[in-house]
């Protein structure tokens, strides 16, 4: 290093500080775009899941199980949703949805009600 001529040496140096900050600034980029996806993502989660509760709750009090159904059925439009279960105040299934036709849980247990409703 002591051999090089100054003016390759201010070169270096510039080329290492541009590198540094074209780093930098590609992973903040990268932090903003990743904290602005999850937000939308967790928008997007959270206006379906209100709309889908505002759907079902009428199912549920008419026991229309077939609308129910229907409802969640509606999820198949969001990519991350893999699948749905609707229980009555029971806990017994009233409905379920599944992408790839797995099994939804089949019951909730009587403290989680009580919680969730508590």
């Amino acid at each position: 290093m002591r051999s090089l001529p100054l003016r390759a040496k201010i070169g270096l140096l510039i080329g290492v500080s541009c590198l540094v900050i074209l780093v930098g600034s590609l992973s903040l980029q990268v932090a903003q775009n990743w904290q602005s996806a999850r937000a939308t993502h967790t928008e997007t989660i959270t206006t379906t899941t209100e709309t889908l509760g505002r759907d079902c709750a009428s199912a549920l009090q008419f026991l229309d199980d077939s609308y129910a159904s229907e409802a969640l059925e509606g999820l198949a439009l969001v990519e991350s949703a893999t699948q749905a279960a609707l229980f009555d105040a029971d806990g017994a299934l009233f409905a379920e949805w599944s992408r790839n036709g797995e099994q939804a849980p089949v019951s909730v247990a009587a403290e989680d009600i009580e919680r969730e409703t508590g």
